[in-house]
């Protein structure tokens, strides 16, 4: 596959910073290993314009398997996205999922990620969250959840806090 993305950041007035573009060519594959196991490889150079612009590489590996009761998938991925402080960062990051159908309604899991940000204020981000999802009919699905996250920042004291989650939603194959 082949995708070009291209995102401007525009500050409000009165701010220091200049407006930037970032233009991301990026190519890849696609591959079916096995019917219940695929990957994806993508690679491209991201080109950053104004003041503080250049170029860096992007990119990532993502493996997926899908069996009979579990899902589970592995992404490791570099990339580039709008700072709201001002033009754009670069964000290394990992991230693990892991789910178990406990029956045909019913399904357990478990995420966690590593996120590395390289922007003007340089922090990493780790989040760790276990769920529990019901079908209540063919369109509504309940999820709970419990999410712990930290936040570490040179020169700022560690940030972490426990979010517990309840979520109805609906979802209409036409929509």
């Amino acid at each position: 596959f082949l995708r070009f993305d291209v995102t401007r950041y525009e500050p409000e007035k009165g701010f220091a910073v200049a407006s930037s573009n970032s233009y991301t060519p990026t190519a890849g594959v696609k591959y079916q290993f096995s019917e219940r196991l695929e990957g994806t490889v993508h690679a491209g150079v991201n080109q950053v314009s104004g003041t503080n612009g250049g170029s860096s590489g992007q990119g990532g590996v993502e493996v997926r398997y899908r069996g009979a009761r579990v899902d589970s998938s592995l992404d490791v991925s570099r990339s580039s996205v709008a700072s709201g402080q001002g033009g754009f960062a670069e964000i290394d990051q990992v991230q693990g999922r892991w789910s178990y159908a406990v029956d045909e309604i019913s399904r357990l899991g478990v995420d966690a990620s590593w996120q590395d940000s390289k922007g003007q204020t340089p922090n990493t981000l780790r989040k760790y969250d276990a769920w529990f999802s019901r079908e209540l009919s063919p369109f509504w699905i309940v999820r709970l959840s419990l999410m712990y996250k930290e936040r570490q920042q040179d020169g700022l004291p560690d940030a972490s806090g426990e979010v517990f989650g309840l979520t109805l939603a609906y979802s209409h194959p036409d929509f």
